[in-house]
């Protein structure tokens, strides 16, 4: 996943705020959700990586949506 994100910030300047939040979001739901246990904890987790990557956290909404 790191390598992903890495990729990604090469690119964020083509992308909005939003649409480059919710891109590393999606990115770590796909590699987080096989590693936790319920949605909250996915919650937690792609929230903590969004604020490594100094990015605003999501929703929980966001995570039911897209899992």
């Amino acid at each position: 996943m790191r390598a992903e994100l890495q990729v990604m910030k090469k690119f964020k300047t083509a992308f909005r705020g939003d649409e480059y939040r919710f891109l590393v979001a999606k990115v770590a739901i796909y590699y987080l959700r096989s590693h936790v246990r319920s949605k909250t904890d996915l919650f937690n987790e792609v929230n903590k990586v969004l604020l490594s990557q100094k990015l605003a956290p999501i929703s929980f909404g966001f995570i039911r949506n897209n899992i």
